[in-house]
């Protein structure tokens, strides 16, 4: 299984909450699906804690995966692209 199939995942955090990037650049993204579903849960556990910003960049921004996949994360957090992320930042966490 090659590790290019997967994102490349940072945890950035902060006293108001947690923000996750992932760089989803040459990724399967269908393979992605389940781990979006992993990280959905973890943030509607993490929720009462903070607020939980999910970040990402992509090469396929009108992939149908990608589309699903942030359906996912949105349900329990709030995602954004990396080219809007500092403003974001700023005001959400």
């Amino acid at each position: 299984m090659s590790t290019s199939s997967y994102p490349k995942a940072t945890l950035i955090q902060s006293k108001g909450g947690n923000a996750k990037y992932f760089s989803f650049n040459s990724a399967n993204l269908r393979k992605n699906i389940p781990v979006a579903r992993q990280w959905s849960f973890a943030a509607e556990e993490v929720k009462e804690n903070g607020k939980v910003l999910f970040i990402y960049d992509s090469d396929t921004y009108e992939n149908n995966d990608l589309k699903i996949i942030l359906s996912i994360l949105g349900k329990n957090a709030r995602t954004t692209r990396l080219s809007e992320a500092s403003e974001v930042l700023q005001a959400y966490i």
